[in-house]
């Protein structure tokens, strides 16, 4: 299949600043409860997954063409892996297409309907995740540059107080 139900982000990043992996935690369910107030966030170590209600309802939101997802944080390589699921966005794209090549009574229709609210979706839905999974590893950029500016700080008051 050309568009797959799965997709997945991966960029590498650098944690080994900070004390556990529970602050990136902590930042990327912040960034997803500012979209979304209303998903379902289930934390484990090395993994959060979110899912939202099947009727959802509001069309502008960056997750309501996704079933879930899931952010995986790999310590030892300093990955942090995004995969999101479309499942429900193509069988409702299918059975769109099916009633509207039934109902014009060719293949043309059908065609036109799954391209226009499978596909179409499908690359809007990727580009705006997308979006959002950059703005989570530049917070958690941030928040690890923000921890090294804070101990080293620290560090300069220390050695300051054991010159004079």
């Amino acid at each position: 299949m050309i568009f797959p139900i799965k997709y997945t982000f991966t960029q590498k990043v650098d944690i080994s600043k900070l004390d556990t992996s529970e602050h990136v935690f902590q930042v990327i369910q912040r960034c997803l409860l500012e979209r979304n107030e209303d998903l379902r966030l289930i934390t484990n170590h090395s993994t959060l997954r979110f899912d939202k209600s099947f009727f959802f309802t509001e069309k502008h939101n960056v997750f309501a063409p996704i079933d879930y997802g899931v952010f995986r944080l790999d310590v030892k390589k300093s990955y942090l892996v995004y995969e999101i699921r479309f499942a429900y966005l193509f069988l409702f794209s299918f059975c769109a297409a099916l009633l509207f090549s039934l109902e014009s009574r060719g293949f043309k229709g059908g065609l036109f309907a799954f391209l226009i609210l499978g596909v179409l979706n499908w690359i809007i839905a990727v580009v705006r995740n997308g979006k959002l999974f950059n703005k989570i590893v530049r917070e958690i950029h941030t928040l690890c540059v923000s921890s090294i500016s804070s101990s080293s700080s620290l560090g300069h008051t220390n050695d300051r107080s054991i010159q004079e």
